[in-house]
C-alpha cells in the first residue's frame, strides 16, 4: 500500500482482512485516527461512533509516549465472544 492510501479505503480493508485471515493470533484488526475514532477494520464494517481515545492501547501511543510495544489486557471480543483485546 502506498503511504497516501486513505485509512478508510476499501483497498486497505482488503489488506487487513487478508492479514487477519492468515493470522492465528488476531481476531480483528482496527485502525484509529489521531483522535481515537475507528476508521477501518478487518472483520466488520467500521463503527463510526466508536472512539477509543481514553483506552490504554490508544493513550500508550500518544506523542511523547515512550516508543515501546504495548500489549493491553485481554478481554472479550465484542463480536465473537472469545478472548481478544477490546
Amino acid at each position: 500500500m502506498l503511504p497516501t492510501t486513505p485509512l478508510d479505503s476499501p483497498a486497505l480493508k482488503t489488506v487487513l482482512s487478508q492479514f487477519n485471515a492468515k493470522s492465528q493470533s488476531a481476531s480483528d484488526i482496527l485502525i484509529l485516527d489521531v483522535s481515537g475514532n475507528e476508521v477501518n477494520r478487518a472483520n466488520a464494517i467500521p463503527d463510526r461512533t466508536r472512539n477509543d481515545r481514553h483506552r490504554a492501547f490508544f493513550t500508550a501511543h500518544r506523542p511523547g509516549a515512550p516508543a515501546t510495544l504495548f500489549i493491553g489486557d485481554l478481554g472479550r471480543a465484542r463480536s465473537k465472544g472469545n478472548g481478544g483485546s477490546c
